[in-house]
């Protein structure tokens, strides 16, 4: 290999190592859960319960019961979140479902982040089945709360309040309905991507090490210059191999 091939492969090693070194700007949204309450409720009293992480259910809280006719569940709890990004612009786009069947879905093309907070219910689903003896409402996952969606670098806390209730009535067919009743949350984020600090320094290292290669090997091989239609026709008839 010529010195200027050899230089040219490893500026094209850097630029590609600068494609590949560029840097994900996370977007961030974390949650968790502050002042929970667990009741289990029957026909002649109500009492409290422990509230614990349900990791079977994600980042659910809540308990595990058996709930008699007559009687019920419920849990409340805040959910207090951040949210953190940058502004900048994604390399593809990003969608945010807003209902429950999938039907409406919010785009982004900038840094963005969707809190969905969820219970039991099951509401607006066309999936919802349930049996008419049971009452089971809450909390919905939609449409979720949406973060971002700018060009400008967020930072933004809030916080909002789950609950879930299931009352099991007499016409019940069972003597009892044994359930894990909880609240949840899920986050959807997208984040933008920009190329480290170093990357610049590998791009034009490698686009300064190909154009060094390219002017070595022009000076080695240089462009023949164009000549007339008289030089080129005596030029023609000059290599010609006589029989």
């Amino acid at each position: 290999m010529s010195r200027s091939g050899s230089w040219a492969t490893w500026g094209s090693v850097l630029l590609l190592l600068a494609v590949s070194s560029s840097a994900v700007a996370k977007a961030t949204l974390n949650a968790r859960f502050a002042n929970a309450t667990c009741l289990l409720g029957t026909d002649s009293s109500v009492v409290s319960v422990e509230c614990s992480p349900l990791p079977d259910f994600g980042n659910a809280i809540g308990f595990d019961t058996v709930i008699p006719r007559g009687g019920g569940a419920t849990v409340t709890a805040t959910l207090l979140y951040t949210y953190t990004d940058d502004g900048l612009p994604l390399e593809d786009y990003g969608a945010f479902q807003l209902d429950a069947n999938g039907f409406n879905w919010e785009t982004t093309y900038f840094e963005a982040g969707a809190l969905y907070g969820g219970s039991n219910s099951c509401a607006g689903s066309r999936y919802c089945n349930q049996d008419p003896a049971l009452s089971i409402w809450g909390s919905t996952a939609f449409p979720p709360i949406l973060l971002g969606l700018n060009t400008v670098a967020d930072r933004v806390t809030g916080s909002i309040t789950l609950f879930s209730n299931i009352y099991v009535s007499p016409p019940y067919q069972f003597e009892s309905l044994t359930a894990t009743v909880y609240v949840d949350w899920n986050a959807v984020t997208y984040s933008g991507v920009v190329p480290e600090p170093s990357t610049f320094l590998m791009m034009a290292a490698g686009l300064a090490i190909l154009l060094g290669s390219n002017t070595a090997r022009n000076r080695d091989h240089p462009t023949p210059m164009p000549t007339s239609g008289r030089q080129e026709k005596s030029t023609r008839l000059s290599t010609q191999v006589p029989n």
